[in-house]
């Protein structure tokens, strides 16, 4: 067993994992894990990351969430606790992502991801209530001490899929991995001063940007995860491509358990302890959720087409 299996061995660790009482048919299953951050665990800092994947019938919902560390002054010498609001407006998002679904709306549409995001203020704004109450000053500070995350969200249905989020994080579609810088806005932010207020009739600023969508016919596999994969792809992307570009290993009822297989490809790799940017990774939390067709003759011709497409399982570093 590898030193690194033992000092970061990952887990399934999710807010919400849930499905309705009909197995999902999508011939998809969605898995994941999360690992506490090796400098946090110095700092006894608690892991600040969320995993959401909701199941229905005929759509598969995802999010991740990255609780910001430090964003007031008043936290310059503490940790924030906004782990509370990656676990809160994940678990939010996948709910109203859901209901949307179910009420005939489709995630292609930039007017699914608004209702999403008004969704998200509106349960924002009421834990605040609760928190603190109506004293401004004592609003911001709580939503930035609570409520300040990133947010990745993919939703597949059997027509399309779509990705959309805010803040930084990496990103895979069909083994292309990106890394994203931060992008859009905290939803927090649109709490505070003049991201709070707008003119009538004037467009509010939107937090939730598209990232990637398409048809679903031609998804073979989609990885979303925290800032704290980016070392691992920007240092050794090779190691990853492989299991991207797999079928879900054991998949029951739309979900994959996937952990014993990311512990044997990823974390034993020895190009993870031979190379010098990687001995002690993850630094930061590092939490992830991957999508993989499940086995069938159309699933394996296009797992195999990708990996044709990704080529040699290379350690260059990765560029954007």
């Amino acid at each position: 067993m590898s030193p690194r299996f033992l000092s970061t061995p990952f887990a399934h660790h999710f807010v919400q994992l849930s499905s309705s009482e009909r197995t999902c048919e999508l011939p998809f299953a969605v898995g994941g894990a999360t690992q506490q951050g090796t400098a946090h665990v110095e700092d006894n800092q608690n892991n600040q990351d969320a995993l959401i994947v909701r199941l229905l019938p005929n759509t598969i919902i995802g999010v991740v969430g990255d609780g910001c560390a430090s964003t007031h002054e008043s936290l310059r010498d503490t940790i924030s606790n906004n782990e509370v609001g990656a676990r809160i407006l994940g678990h939010a998002c996948a709910r109203a992502t859901a209901n949307l679904v179910v009420q005939g709306l489709s995630p292609d549409d930039a007017a699914f991801w608004g209702l999403v995001e008004d969704s998200l203020l509106e349960t924002s704004r009421a834990l605040l209530d609760v928190l603190v109450g109506p004293q401004e000053e004592q609003r911001a500070t709580a939503a930035l001490d609570f409520l300040t995350t990133t947010l990745l969200v993919f939703v597949v249905t059997p027509v399309c899929y779509s990705v959309y989020g805010c803040g930084d994080g990496v990103l895979a579609v069909n083994g292309k991995i990106r890394v994203l810088p931060t992008h859009g806005a905290y939803l927090s932010s649109l709490l505070l001063g003049a991201g709070a207020t707008h003119e009538k009739g004037e467009a509010r600023p939107r937090a939730l940007a598209c990232l990637a969508k398409g048809a679903t016919h031609s998804l073979n596999s989609l990885f979303l995860a925290t800032d704290g994969f980016a070392d691992l792809v920007n240092a050794a992307e090779g190691i990853l491509l492989p299991m991207l570009g797999g079928l879900a290993a054991h998949p029951r009822e739309g979900f994959d358990f996937l952990l014993k297989e990311f512990r044997q490809r990823i974390l034993s790799d020895s190009r993870m302890e031979k190379h010098p940017a990687l001995s002690n990774w993850p630094r930061d939390d590092a939490s992830f959720l991957l999508l993989r067709r499940v086995a069938s003759a159309g699933a394996a011709t296009l797992a195999t087409e990708s990996v044709q497409q990704m080529g040699d399982s290379s350690d260059k570093p990765h560029s954007n």
